[in-house]
């Protein structure tokens, strides 16, 4: 999936600014956030290493910053700003790169090798793509992103875009001048995602993207994903939304949330994609990465709802079913095409866990949790698919039609309505 545009004439190469936000999904990869046609090491990129690459081609030389730093969060957004301005008297200034407001030196910076005033290969009268390397469509960029700038003919800091409300680091408009190829993006309409805002038009033809991978999910409101840091087995894909199992009955894989859940009323759902044998449920924080034979589910006070019907807690330990975890006849048995959800209840006196089937409770599973902080979880076996939707997503990466249920506080995407004073788990319903 990607987005491109080809400009019918270029603009000014010696000075210019890339702006987006980004949230990262699977990590460990090149993948291009921005590059360039016709010519080489014209990137804007996070690195195999998690580092980040912003390199221009200049008279047939390459030169610009790796950073040293590394970015593998994939809870929270990344403001990234990338400034060319070979026009600078400073050499060490005619490149800069900024994550967050921050300006990033190099572990590799050939920055004060650029010419001054000399033209770099950005900005020509050729495709430029968003999402993927231009030479074969390859290194895509697995991620979100939101509020992407570019600015023909203007060296701007990271201010012009962002500023410190109560210690975070959000996005602000950009008011001024675009210049003559540049645009704004904020994804914003899934009817036309490449629409550009400004007064340029210069729209980007979206490819493989599909309205409902426009998302709530923004700088401004983050929210829950599964972390590919934490678990073992699956495959992670559609925004760290979609775990899928391998085919070994002999491993359970599972994966965790990147939203800890101390205190409040949250709900969320799954989408049953591809049965085989499922579980979905909570584990406490405390529970870590599983190794290659270890089953999330059997780590002490994991609480699941299996496909059988059953509830398990777990008991500690490690090996293949049934050690570890202790087994209950619960509710309704589900297959392909149901959807769980999950009612965590970390405020009433007896502290509850409620799953949902299709919307019918199935009842109280687990209650007098213990007090700790939980997170989402799925484990499973036999190439099974779950897609979760904490409240950004009822339409489960295009397998349903979005509903559009909020929760109380009026936020959130859901296919069912969530019980009663149970919230979506994103930024905006965390206390002040």
């Amino acid at each position: 999936a990607h987005l491109d545009r080809t400009f019918g004439s270029g603009g000014n190469r010696q000075t210019f600014t890339i702006s987006a936000w980004v949230k990262r999904g699977n990590i460990s990869s090149v993948q291009y956030i921005m590059s360039a046609s016709e010519v080489t090491n014209n990137v804007f990129r996070f690195n195999a290493d998690n580092t980040f690459t912003f390199y221009s081609t200049f008279s047939g030389s390459v030169y610009g910053l790796t950073t040293a730093a590394v970015f593998r969060d994939v809870s929270s957004w990344y403001h990234v700003v990338g400034v060319m301005d070979t026009t600078n008297s400073t050499a060490a200034n005619r490149l800069r790169f900024y994550v967050n407001g921050d300006r990033q030196y190099g572990g590799t910076d050939t920055v004060s090798s650029i010419t001054q005033s000399t033209n770099s290969d950005w900005n020509q009268a050729q495709e430029h793509q968003i999402g993927r390397y231009w030479s074969g469509g390859g290194q895509p960029l697995d991620a979100y992103l939101a509020e992407f700038n570019f600015v023909d003919g203007q060296a701007l800091e990271p201010t012009s875009f962002g500023e410190t409300k109560a210690g975070i680091w959000i996005p602000k408009n950009y008011t001024s001048s675009h210049g003559t190829t540049g645009f704004y993006l904020p994804f914003d309409d899934s009817s036309a995602i490449g629409d550009d805002e400004s007064a340029n038009t210069n729209d980007f033809t979206p490819n493989g993207v599909a309205a409902t991978d426009v998302m709530l999910d923004s700088p401004t409101n983050n929210w829950a994903t599964m972390n590919p840091l934490d678990g073992n087995g699956p495959t992670i894909s559609e925004g760290n939304l979609k775990v899928f199992g391998d085919t070994s009955y002999s491993v359970f894989e599972g994966f965790k949330g990147t939203f800890p859940m101390s205190s409040g009323k949250w709900y969320w759902e799954v989408y049953i994609d591809v049965g085989g044998f499922t579980q979905t449920g909570i584990t406490p924080t405390t529970n870590t990465a599983v190794g290659s034979s270890t089953n999330l589910s059997y780590h002490t006070d994991a609480m699941t709802y299996e496909s059988n019907g059953n509830k398990a807690i777990g008991t500690g330990g490690t090996g293949t079913a049934p050690s570890g975890r202790t087994t209950t006849s619960y509710g309704a048995s589900y297959t392909d095409g149901d959807i769980i959800g999950v009612a965590l209840d970390l405020d009433s006196a007896t502290t509850t866990l409620t799953f949902y089937k299709n919307n019918s409770t199935q009842g109280t599973a687990f209650s007098s949790l213990a007090n700790d902080e939980y997170v989402a979880l799925h484990t499973g076996i036999t190439n099974n698919f779950g897609i979760f939707n904490f409240g950004q997503d009822s339409a489960f990466a295009g397998k349903e039609t979005a509903q559009g249920n909020t929760d109380d506080n009026g936020i959130g995407d859901f296919y069912y309505s969530p019980p009663s004073g149970f919230l979506a788990l994103c930024s905006a319903n965390l206390p002040d």
